[in-house]
């Protein structure tokens, strides 16, 4: 609502360099406050939003990491890290940085109080622009330093979920209307535009020579995205008729002795323009077709390994450069040597080719599933940040044998679960108490965030897991009107659906994870369904609801 805000009152001791503050969270509003320190008796730190813009003010010292704006609706990470005399602003774990030579020392000083969202008594401190949207993850210090205890609490609740902004048809007809997380957007259906979604036709489209016709979606050309076609007359042709017979075909046009529109879809990666005898439509530049594909993908060659962006028109191999190998020429033969202009190499060895260089200290900084790995010395396991759209830290073990191993990404956690993840750690905290109301939201999130999100992690499937049981116990305590099938009749569904995607054969690693670690894996489920339908069969002539079927490929409905 714009006017809620925590205080925390931190464990007491001296700040030593290099000292953090990091938050996150996502908004859509361009102004307002993440976080007030206030430092000994008269230094003030503030981290907030201005004009979308990350801003680090302390005492009458600013630093604005003006590259990109954070009012998207998206969850960024901002962080600050004081060095000797400067210090650094970085947003998304280094994405975008900006530092700055300080004047001041902080070092030994003692953090007095720390706001998040707001402050207390805004009248005091000047003009203060209350945080809208979701914080989480706030440090201060290190991990050996500063903790944090909540002393003030106002206007602020658990979770990440805002309304449906849908709900009330705020778009006009021939659209459809798009939630994103406190906004919505309005996108036009098939052959309508602008912002009242009119008719195409309406818009008048073809020229003064010509009539417009609309055209079915089901029976629109595959070459072609166009809705409507243009009707000339007699003496002229072209997309909207603009153009006489008597010029020969322009840019983007075929035939003789008429010329007519080349119908090449652009969205499947084929050039606008079209071969002017035949009107065959070719790839665009820099794109790739295999045999029998409809469909032409970009090449995306590795620029540090390759000699170009260009590839194979068929088979996409990308010009890569001495000892490189892999499509994309991202990957070496030798699993110790790293991919660079020069080619692959590392520590040179005695060899008749040049380019046959090797690392034998350390695996190579490689990519693998969707993150950079940097150079790690043998025996050794590296930490890195998940990949983007989720949080956490993933591993990968570096042996002096085989190389780099497959990267553990267990411990990551899809940003659709970290609202939920927040709401489990709750619950088994004792600070929220279960009840039918709260069972129902569960079970509906769970479903969306399950279905929405593939892969999903191993950290998913345990929240999945350990949340889908404390829905199961507060079920057994329940008898007749009370279960919240009653409350809900998408309850059942919900989780029928949400169990069966995680219960998915893909996913079968994460469960011996899990049971390896808590001595109990897919079976917990299956064993909770179980009591679930004897409470049902107990309960069955109180809350007969009318029958429904579903036909899900893991669990036997």
């Amino acid at each position: 609502m714009g006017d809620g805000f925590i205080v925390f009152i931190p464990h007491l001791h001296p700040i030593q360099l290099p000292w953090v503050q990091r938050v996150s969270f996502r908004t859509h509003h361009d102004h307002g406050l993440l976080l007030q320190i206030k430092l000994g008796h008269n230094s003030l730190i503030i981290v907030d939003i201005v004009d979308g813009y990350i801003r680090y003010i302390f005492n009458n010292q600013d630093l604005v990491l003006s590259d990109v704006t954070v009012n998207d609706g998206k969850w960024h990470t901002a962080e600050a890290t004081w060095f000797p005399n400067w210090l650094l602003l970085s947003l998304d774990y280094g994405q975008y940085a900006v530092k700055k030579v300080i004047k001041a020392s902080i070092r030994g000083m003692y953090v007095g109080k720390v706001s998040v969202g707001g402050v207390e008594n805004p009248d005091d401190e000047g003009k203060i622009a209350f945080f809208i949207g979701c914080i989480q993850d706030v440090k201060i210090g290190t991990s050996q330093g500063t903790w944090l205890r909540p002393m003030v609490e106002m206007n602020v609740r658990d979770g990440c979920f805002p309304p449906n902004q849908c709900a009330s048809n705020p778009c006009p007809s021939n659209s459809k209307c798009i939630d994103h997380w406190g906004n919505y957007s309005c996108k036009c259906l098939d052959g309508h535009f602008g912002k009242q979604c009119l008719s195409v036709c309406e818009l008048n489209p073809c020229s003064e020579s010509s009539t417009c016709e609309t055209v079915a979606p089901n029976i629109i050309i595959p070459t072609s995205k166009k809705s409507y076609n243009c009707k000339c007359d007699a003496q002229h042709t072209g997309e909207y008729c603009e153009t006489r017979l008597d010029l020969p075909c322009p840019s983007n046009w075929w035939g003789y002795p008429i010329c007519g529109p080349c119908q090449c879809n652009i969205n499947k990666g084929y050039s606008m323009d079209c071969n002017k005898t035949t009107g065959e439509c070719s790839c665009e530049e820099n794109h790739f077709q295999p045999r029998d594909s409809p469909i032409c993908y970009n090449c995306d060659c590795y620029s540090i390994g390759s000699y170009g962006n260009g590839c194979d028109p068929v088979s996409g191999q990308c010009h890569c450069r001495p000892g490189v190998i892999g499509r994309r020429c991202d990957s070496c033969s030798n699993p110790y040597a790293e991919v660079t202009l020069r080619g692959c190499e590392g520590i040179k060895i005695f060899t008749p080719l040049p380019f046959n260089l090797v690392v034998y200290d350390s695996c190579p900084r490689a990519y693998s599933r969707g993150i950079w790995w940097p150079r790690t010395l043998f025996d050794e396991v590296v930490e890195q940040d998940c990949p983007e759209g989720s949080v956490g830290r993933a591993h990968r073990f570096c042996s002096e044998k085989n190389g780099w191993g497959e990267p553990d990404l267990f411990g990551c956690t899809s940003q659709s679960f970290v609202g939920l993840a927040d709401q489990l750690g709750n619950l088994r905290k004792g600070l929220t108490e279960l009840n039918t109301s709260l069972v129902v939201e569960y079970a509906h999130h769970l479903q969306i965030a399950v279905n929405k999100t593939y892969p999903l992690y191993g950290k998913d499937v345990l929240i999945f897991s350990l949340l889908f049981q404390q829905i199961i116990q507060h079920e057994k305590q329940k008898a007749g009107l009370d279960l919240s099938h009653r409350q809900d009749r998408y309850f059942i569904k919900n989780l029928i659906q949400a169990a069966n995607a995680v219960l998915d054969p893909v996913y079968l690693d994460h469960w011996n994870q899990i049971a390896a670690s808590t001595g109990r894996g897919i079976e917990m489920i299956l064993d909770s369904f179980e009591e679930y339908l004897q409470v049902l069969i107990r309960h069955f002539a109180d809350t007969f609801t009318r029958p429904f079927e579903l036909n899900e490929k893991n669990i036997g409905t």
